[in-house]
């Protein structure tokens, strides 16, 4: 006997699963150790935080639910707010600025992500062994010391063609404007 099920339900039964699995697969399986990090299992992205992470696996399965689409690259959206912040990278607008060292980002939740560190005393913590530099972030000092003090080596690669990238940020602006 056949059971008609709706997308509604097994939407339902998705989101239920991830609340109830996501937190103990993410602490077992995909924290690392050095970094406070979870890793999504749809897509391989990393998420600072437990919720963060949890609201991302659940986004994967709310594609009937994107209303907001790109007239020009065809990406949905399932609020206006990414919508806009998505439109402004195609037109290079960068609404928000930091009032402390005039940084500028297309995304607010960049900005405010940015405010938090730049308003912290202790934000550039990690000082480069080679050099005078600090960073505010971990990732940041690799991505510096890759590519100031480690010439011709490409540490990242796009995972769609393999080209070689010093720099991370390199690459994702490499795969957003290539491959999206």
């Amino acid at each position: 006997m056949t059971e008609n099920v709706t997308i509604e339900a097994l939407d339902e039964s998705f989101h239920e699963l991830i609340n109830e699995n996501s937190s103990a697969v993410s602490t077992a399986v995909n924290r690392t150790d050095d970094q406070d990090v979870f890793v999504c299992c749809f897509c391989g992205k990393k998420l600072k935080t437990k919720s963060g992470h949890r609201r991302h696996e659940i986004s994967h399965s709310d594609t009937e639910k994107r209303r907001h689409e790109c007239k020009i690259c065809h990406k949905t959206f399932a609020d206006n707010a990414h919508y806009l912040g998505h439109m402004n990278t195609h037109i290079g607008h960068k609404p928000f600025k930091c009032g402390k060292c005039n940084k500028q980002y297309t995304y607010q939740g960049s900005y405010k992500r940015h405010l938090k560190v730049c308003n912290t005393l202790n934000a550039k913590r990690f000082q480069c062994s080679m050099c005078p530099k600090r960073f505010d972030r971990k990732d940041l000092l690799t991505d510096h010391v890759t590519g100031k003090h480690k010439k011709g080596v490409a540490q990242y690669h796009c995972q769609v063609c393999n080209k070689g990238f010093r720099y991370r940020s390199s690459r994702s602006n490499h795969t957003r404007k290539k491959h999206h």
